[in-house]
């Protein structure tokens, strides 16, 4: 018998090693699969054999209007025990240019920044709209060279003028989108707002902006501090400043009602679940019964629109604009109320058994269970969507979650090893130079499947660390400290 026992022992390694096998190609983006990575000696050969076996990248998605994205496994939105995560979705004025030549499709009409729609087919006429960024429009009504558009919830002619067969709709060589200025809130859009909120409204100044709210005053002190810590954290963040000061104002709704009536007013809105959004110089939020860290996610999250407007320009991508938007907003409050974004924010609230997990919190569980299971989409896939293919496909919440996490591993992952060439991206995109995944990936000086591989690993870790797999590192903090400082992952 003692004779053999090495047999038995060879057999038991050998079964143990293709099991091993088969698990990591049948499951190559699971997180155990993920994990083995980081064991010595075969971590390098076993990462070799994951990628091997990874699915191939789905095409890119469709231009706006097309099908919804597709090839990629569904997962459920970010949330945990029934509460939903902070709010990720904004209105745009327009979705992000897919290209300046793209030839205009069948009623409708490409307009430029800075272009006005007018009360009435006339050069002189009143301008009841102005054009923030390259948008596709719907062509409503012509006459002559005239045609009537609707734009943000309004409605308004401009001039389309005569163009040679096959000349691209912005020109040969449309000048490239610039950061711009802040803009002062729309009128009407005030006005409106302002006649919802309730009788005890008052107006005052939340930070820089100007505010409108009926809301409870302590809330709406709480979100002053907030709100003057977003500038500073952004430009520490990003190491973009944003151009002159702020002009926008905020209006905060004490009831959701009061807040999705005014949301009717802006068309490409109406049909999504916002907790907040910000459009023509205004931005809008509700809280209601949402948690007092939830609502200055929130505030967050729109403000950073503003200041991607002013610092980088009005025609980023979604995944970048809302990635930022996502990342910013879901970093830390201190005691002092001061935004931390090295750190995740978010909570977790454990009652007995029950456990349920807040914002960021809530969207971490979200991907890593996407992740263990086979289907978190791929990172050239995302980069890929128009605005409207990323808010209004079924996966939204997983897109906001992916590329909110997706901008916070480029910022801290890796030991911050990113962060230089995420900031010279940046920096290129204000200077007018592309905003795609292939300028992206062209400044990291990494392919997509690097980048994915990376991105992977960090959210496994993190993820893991979060929920105490981690030995010494109990929380999504911890794992992103020990990244940056010590190597750890």
């Amino acid at each position: 018998m003692r004779r053999e026992w090495p047999v038995y022992l060879t057999l038991l390694v050998l079964l143990v090693l293709l099991a091993g096998w088969v698990g990591i190609a049948r499951f190559p983006q699971s997180a155990p699969a993920v994990a083995v990575e980081r064991w010595p000696l075969v971590g390098r050969w076993i990462g070799e054999l994951r990628r091997r076996y990874l699915p191939p990248e789905p095409p890119p998605a469709p231009a706006a209007g097309g099908e919804e994205d597709g090839g990629e496994a569904a997962a459920g939105a970010p949330r945990a025990a029934g509460v939903a995560p902070a709010e990720r979705a904004r209105t745009r004025s327009g979705p992000a240019l897919p290209s300046p030549s793209l030839p205009p499709r069948d009623g409708s009409l490409w307009l430029a920044p800075g272009e006005a729609l007018r009360a009435r087919p006339e050069a002189g006429a009143e301008a009841v709209a102005e054009v923030d960024a390259f948008t596709e429009v719907t062509v409503l009504e012509r006459a002559e060279r005239w045609r009537r558009v609707r734009f943000g919830g309004r409605e308004g002619w401009v001039f389309e003028p005569e163009r040679a067969p096959g000349e691209p709709p912005l020109g040969r060589d449309p000048a490239p989108p610039r950061p711009l200025p802040a803009t002062a809130p729309d009128p009407a859009r005030l006005a409106a707002a302002r006649g919802l909120l309730g009788a005890g409204a008052v107006e005052s100044r939340l930070g820089p902006y100007l505010l409108a709210s009926d809301a409870d005053p302590r809330l709406t002190e709480f979100l002053a501090r907030i709100a003057a810590a977003v500038e500073p954290a952004y430009v520490e963040r990003y190491r973009q400043a944003p151009v002159g000061l702020p002009a926008e104002a905020v209006v905060v709704f004490a009831r959701e009602a009061d807040y999705r009536a005014f949301q009717q007013g802006e068309e490409r809105l109406t049909t999504l679940p916002a907790g907040g959004h910000a459009s023509g110089g205004l931005v809008a939020l509700w809280a209601g019964e949402r948690r007092r860290d939830d609502v200055a996610a929130t505030l967050v999250h729109e403000l950073t629109h503003l200041l991607n407007r002013r610092a980088l320009g009005p025609a980023l991508p979604p995944w970048l604009d809302e990635g930022l938007a996502n990342d910013l907003a879901w970093g830390a409050i201190d005691a002092d109320r001061a935004l931390d974004p090295r750190r995740l924010g978010g909570a977790v609230e454990r009652s007995g058994l029950e456990v349920t997990y807040h914002g960021p919190r809530a969207a971490l569980r979200a991907l890593a269970e996407a992740g263990g299971a086979g289907g978190l989409p791929r990172l050239s896939s995302l980069a890929a969507l128009d605005w409207e293919t990323f808010v209004r496909s079924p996966r939204r919440d997983q897109h906001y979650s992916l590329a909110g996490f997706f901008l916070r591993y480029l910022s801290s992952g890796d030991r911050g090893a990113l962060a230089p060439a995420l900031h010279a991206f940046l920096a290129a995109v204000a200077a007018g130079g592309p905003s795609d995944g292939a300028a992206l990936v062209r400044h990291l000086g990494r392919s997509w499947d690097s980048l994915q591989w990376g991105f992977e690993r960090w959210l496994s870790a993190v993820a893991a660390a979060e929920a105490g797999y981690v030995p010494g590192v109990e929380t999504a903090d911890d794992a992103e400290a020990v990244q940056r400082d010590d190597g750890g992952f």
